[in-house]
């Protein structure tokens, strides 16, 4: 944070180039504590108030964008994908040996459809309306991204995801193994999505 005195009741923005009022800047008040007392000293940002704003509305724009696995135009961003998926490795503590190009690779040879249950993406966002009525997770226009073994050891590897929809690896977590999963899945779920897809005809 850099500040800087002024001796008169007008400053001119570094940003918008104006001149302004000096209550139109942000002030910063440091106070000295001398053998003699305390003295108060006040600086002034170089950029006026409405101009901070904005440098941090940009700011919080071009982060949150960084973040967002969609593109304005609703296209998925698969980069941004790998990037959340590496981020939460690191958290948990988890193996990751997946680089981009092998991801997208990976990702263009997979069927549309979640590896458990095997609805497509269309009908699985149905089904979702039913569990799901607000936020992100009934809205999704993609898959997630499920480890097979949840042996943190394993890990990302390519060998160890798979497409899988929201309730199925929400429902699997830790607790499965894909094959133990996969059984659950074709023996209850599947059944219950198409009572809910056929009722929905």
């Amino acid at each position: 944070m850099t500040t800087y005195p002024i001796n008169n009741n007008y400053k001119i923005c570094r940003r918008c180039k104006l001149k302004k009022k000096i209550s139109e800047f942000s002030v910063d008040k440091v106070s000295r504590f001398l053998a003699s007392g305390e003295i108060k000293e006040y600086s002034y940002f170089r950029e006026c108030i409405k101009c901070k704003k904005e440098r941090f509305r940009l700011l919080d724009t071009k982060y949150r964008d960084r973040k967002n696995v969609y593109t304005k135009e609703g296209s998925i961003k698969w980069s941004s994908v790998l990037k959340e998926l590496k981020k939460r490795a690191e958290k948990n503590n988890t193996y990751f040996n997946i680089d981009k190009k092998e991801f997208i690779d990976w990702k263009n040879k997979q069927s549309d459809t979640c590896t458990y249950c095997d609805l497509t993406l269309k009908q699985a966002k149905k089904v979702l309306f039913s569990f799901y009525t607000k936020g992100s997770t009934a809205i999704s226009k993609r898959f997630q991204i499920d480890r097979k073994n949840n042996d943190k050891a394993i890990g990302y590897t390519l060998d160890n995801i798979c497409f899988a929809c929201v309730i199925c690896n929400s429902h699997k977590g830790d607790f499965y193994s894909h094959k133990e999963f996969k059984e659950i899945a074709d023996r209850f779920i599947r059944p219950l999505f198409d009572k809910i897809l056929y009722k929905n005809i």
